[in-house]
C-alpha cells in the first residue's frame, strides 16, 4: 500500500538579509539540473552545496524529484528562493527518498500586506494601502482575503473570497465583496492579507506536493512562505503556523 510523505514544514516571512547583497539576493542557480546529473551519475547521497539559489520554475515548478529510489537528497543550509509564485517542489513516485535541511522561499512573495483605509456603504468595497516592502496593486489577486485585530494580530472574521480586486494606484486598491454587511466586524485600521501573484509562464497550485510516494521524508528546517493558499493566520505579523496537508500528502 503506498505511504505518503510524513511532511514537516512551517510558514516564515522573508529570512533577514545577510552577508554581501549578492549573497542576500540570491544567485541564479539550475537545482534541478545539479541533481538531475548526481541522480544519472548513480549517486544515491546528493550533497547540495550550501547557498541562497535564485532557481527558474520549468513547466510550472521549482524543483521537481519524480521515480527516484534509494536516494538522499542533502540540502543543509541550502535556500531555495522561488523566483514565480507557482510550485516550488513536487516530489512524485518516489521510493526511500529523504530531502533534508531545505529552506524554501519565495521572491517575489506570493501574497501582499496592507491596511483598511476606508469602506462602501455597507462594507461590499475595502479600500486598502498597501504597505512598502510588500508586492504593489499590479500583483494583488482575489485568491484569499484576510482580515486581523490589530492588538491581538488574531482573526477578524473568516476568510474572504473577493469578486473583483481593483488597482487605484500602485500602492491602492479596492478589494470588492459582494457579501458584505454593514455589520460585519472588521474596521478601518486593520492589518488585511491578500493573495499576489507572479508567474509569467503559469502556476500549479499547493507549494509543495508529494504524491503516489513510498517511505519519503522532507526532513529538517522545512520553511515555506506559501503559494496561493497562504494559510497567514498568524503569519501576517508573527509567522510560524504549521502547514497543513490533506490526506494525499500534499500541502493545502
Amino acid at each position: 500500500m503506498i505511504r505518503h510523505a510524513l511532511v514537516w514544514l512551517c510558514l516564515f516571512c522573508l529570512c533577514l538579509p545577510r552577508g554581501p547583497a549578492a549573497a542576500a539576493t540570491g544567485v541564479p542557480f539550475d537545482l534541478q539540473k545539479f541533481i538531475d546529473a548526481e541522480v544519472q551519475a548513480g549517486r544515491k547521497r546528493i550533497v547540495v552545496p550550501p547557498g541562497r539559489y535564485r532557481v527558474t520554475p520549468r513547466h510550472r515548478q521549482h524543483l521537481v524529484l519524480r521515480g527516484l529510489s534509494n536516494v538522499q537528497v542533502i540540502a543543509d543550509a541550502v535556500e531555495m528562493i522561488c523566483t514565480e509564485t507557482t510550485r516550488a517542489l513536487t516530489v512524485t513516485r518516489c521510493t526511500n527518498v529523504t530531502v533534508r535541511g531545505l529552506t524554501i522561499d519565495y521572491d517575489p512573495l506570493p501574497f501582499t500586506q496592507g491596511r483598511i483605509t476606508g469602506f462602501s456603504k455597507g462594507k461590499k468595497v475595502h479600500e486598502i494601502e498597501l504597505l512598502d516592502g510588500y508586492p504593489g496593486a499590479e500583483a494583488a489577486r482575489s485568491f484569499k482575503y484576510e482580515m486581523f485585530r490589530p492588538d491581538t494580530r488574531t482573526l477578524r472574521s473568516d476568510d474572504r473570497y473577493p469578486s473583483k480586486v481593483e488597482v487605484v494606484g500602485p500602492r491602492r486598491i479596492r478589494v470588492h465583496n459582494p457579501g458584505g454587511r454593514a455589520s460585519d466586524p472588521e474596521q478601518v485600521g486593520d492589518p488585511i492579507v491578500i493573495g499576489a501573484e507572479y508567474a509569467p509562464h503559469g502556476s500549479a497550485a499547493h507549494a509543495v506536493e508529494c504524491s503516489h510516494n513510498v517511505n519519503v521524508r522532507l526532513d529538517g528546517s522545512q520553511r515555506i512562505a506559501q503559494s496561493r493558499d497562504m494559510a497567514s493566520r498568524r503569519w501576517l505579523l508573527t509567522g510560524e503556523p504549521a502547514a497543513r496537508s490533506d490526506g494525499e500528502g500534499r500541502e493545502v
